[in-house]
């Protein structure tokens, strides 16, 4: 079996999102890549989603389940300070195969999670 880097499965987790996300109607935003600096927004978050009908996603894609909580304390963070009531900060987190647990946070509230089948 060969070997895949870490950045490969990171690019490949983040592309099945973002066909998720289009499937279901989304405009889908992610900065170009950059050898040099930080490909993130804000340095938090990977893409924006956009939707003329629902809040606006802005997406942490990671391939492990091991992010560290200071990931989700900056996200929080961040949010509560400058994200609108008409958004929303997600953290996916690759699961299986197919399938990410999503991590949901509405700025002010409290964190929710799901099992999202892509």
């Amino acid at each position: 079996m060969r070997k895949i880097n870490k950045n490969r499965k990171g690019l490949y987790a983040e592309n099945q999102v973002r066909e998720h996300l289009e499937a279901r109607g989304y405009l889908v935003w992610k900065p170009s890549r950059s050898r040099f600096n930080s490909n993130d927004i804000f340095g938090l978050f990977d893409m924006l989603a956009v939707h003329p009908a629902r809040k606006t996603l802005w997406i942490q894609v990671k391939h492990k389940s091991s992010y560290s909580s200071k990931v989700k304390e900056s996200i929080q963070r961040f949010a509560d300070e400058y994200m609108s009531p008409y958004d929303i900060a997600e953290i996916w987190v690759k699961n299986r195969p197919k399938t990410f647990i999503v991590r949901r946070y509405y700025p002010h509230t409290v964190w929710e999670s799901m099992l999202i089948a892509v």
